[in-house]
């Protein structure tokens, strides 16, 4: 990711829901700085309070990451050095809905080599996974706060990468149901062997985990997302082993983890259905995914009313002459919602859309828009990949596969 984003510019969005609020952070630079947003709804998104800097200092913020549990909310992001040679993750949290942070960016990795958190929250525990390069190997850590984040446990290493293997473990994705825990996360390997999903499960809070296990068998599969409630889990990735094309892919387990049905495509086999997303709520299964196979890339939606049993058909979520990309879903009760990053092809204008669904598109006004320039080629870790700040160089991270507007793969 670039440090000299133009001001202005909002990406890196995500959304987190608990009964009738809806929380909105993103990245955005506005004085030449990039800093961590927050907006909040108490009404089902139907409109938004105040923006709120949550980061607020001199630091380059990215890659925000929110979660919740009742009144509390909580945010995690990566905070690099203005040099670029030092990244943490830092860590707040609000008892009231998001209206004061009683935390205020605690360091949770305070080893300078640490970013890209994931967070999952669950009655008064909170879990937060990132990518660590503190012991050179990229693998990925995480700690427990039994407290409501006001303190958190030791770091325990879940990927246990060695120096020797030359693995590394990129994009992790945590949820929690209960007393389970349940982290996965891309193993990129040397050339030789395929990328592969891993899944690490905990059944008491976190205290301890299984030794990580491979989930997925396709030759090559990207962005896992995972899901969990009750007994249930559902990962969701990238599956790009078929040549040509990239398809949204379903797993899902009945029994803690413990076994996985046969994965299910839920996307088309046309084009490129990139950086899928999941949420559930109850026996909702809800899946969206930024799709290349329309002409002004598009928001895609699809959602399962039985435990992933079956889902029903296709649905534009973007609808628009705009190129959509990096969308993201939470779900409460019967409410869906979906954030994406719109860049507007009339005026260049790059913004955050957010819709729900009981209404309309409403366009989320955040600072002022600044015109961006089209380059023909734009690079799709900016705008949604959960790009490293201190993670693998350029030349490890080709594997992650990054594309031009066409869908092609980009030559690193």
């Amino acid at each position: 990711m670039s440090k000299n984003l133009p001001a202005g510019n909002n990406v890196n969005q995500q959304v987190a829901a608990s009964g009738n609020y809806v929380y909105v952070v993103w990245q955005e630079s506005i004085t030449g700085n990039d800093e961590i947003w927050l907006r909040t709804s108490s009404n089902n998104g139907q409109s938004f309070g105040g923006v709120v800097n949550l980061s607020n200092d001199a630091q380059f913020s990215a890659l925000p990451q929110a979660a919740v549990s009742g009144n509390f909310v909580y945010v995690a992001w990566a905070s690099q050095s203005t040099t670029g040679s030092t990244s943490d993750v830092l860590f707040s949290a609000s008892a009231d809905n998001g209206q004061t942070f009683s935390v205020s960016k605690l360091n949770l990795s305070n080893d300078l080599k640490a970013t890209s958190p994931e967070m999952a929250a669950s009655a008064n525990n909170v879990y937060v996974a990132w990518q660590d390069n503190s012991t050179g190997a990229y693998d990925i850590f995480l700690k427990t706060s039994t407290n409501n984040g006001s303190g958190f446990g030791t770091t325990q290493n879940l990927s246990m990468n060695t120096l020797a293997s030359a693995a590394r473990s990129l994009g992790q994705q945590i949820a929690s149901a209960g007393n389970n825990v349940y982290v996965v996360w891309t193993k990129v390997t040397p050339t030789t062997t395929p990328d592969s999903t891993m899944l690490a499960v905990s059944m008491n809070s976190g205290t301890s985990f299984t030794t990580a296990t491979q989930v997925t068998t396709a030759s090559t599969t990207l962005h896992p997302q995972v899901a969990a409630t009750g007994n249930n889990v559902y990962i969701l990735w990238e599956d790009d082993s078929r040549g040509g094309t990239a398809v949204a892919t379903l797993a899902a387990s009945y029994n803690n983890g413990a076994s996985f049905n046969t994965p299910f495509s839920l996307s088309s086999s046309v084009g490129f259905s990139q950086f899928p997303q999941l949420a559930i709520s109850g026996t909702n299964v809800y899946v969206t995914w930024w799709d290349s196979s329309s002409t002004n890339r598009d928001v895609f939606f699809r959602s399962s009313s039985d435990n992933a049993a079956t889902f029903g058909g296709t649905v534009n979520v973007s609808t628009n002459l705009g190129r959509s990309s990096g969308p993201v879903i939470a779900a409460s009760g019967s409410k869906v919602y979906v954030v994406w990053q719109e860049d507007t092809q009339s005026s260049q204008v790059d913004d955050i859309l957010f819709r729900a669904n009981v209404g309309k598109i409403n366009h989320i006004p955040l600072h002022q828009p600044r015109l961006q320039p089209r380059t023909g080629q734009i690079q799709r870790q900016v705008l949604r990949n959960r790009d490293h700040l201190a993670g693998p160089s350029p030349t490890e991270y080709c594997n992650l596969h990054q594309r031009n507007e066409s869908g092609q793969r980009l030559a690193v």
